[in-house]
């Protein structure tokens, strides 16, 4: 389990904030769905882009994830890597691996 962290508690409620305070929420679109706008506070990247790379893929956040390769090239994966980066969201990948 992750050991939760002041950064990871802002980057939440960050989040959680766009949600709440969002029209565009859309629980089936990959850039603005609840993982959708946490990349979007990580990466700083917009749900266009972040939707239209996750759509060159398979499946929804945690299949993509299940399926993430840090050298895979694939743009989706870039958009994971960099939240990786940002060691602002490991909490992500410590659940799912």
């Amino acid at each position: 389990m992750a050991t939760p962290t002041l950064k990871i508690v802002s980057v939440l409620r960050q989040t959680a904030d766009r949600v709440l305070q969002s029209s565009n929420y859309q629980w089936g679109h990959m850039g603005a769905c609840n993982c959708g706008h946490l990349a979007q506070v990580i990466t700083m990247r917009n749900k266009a882009e972040i939707h239209k790379r996750a759509m060159l893929g398979i499946g929804d956040w945690s299949e993509q994830l299940n399926g993430y390769c840090s050298t895979s090239g694939m743009a989706f994966d870039e958009v994971v890597s960099e939240m990786q980066r940002q060691r602002r969201c490991s909490f992500i990948f410590d659940s799912l691996v």
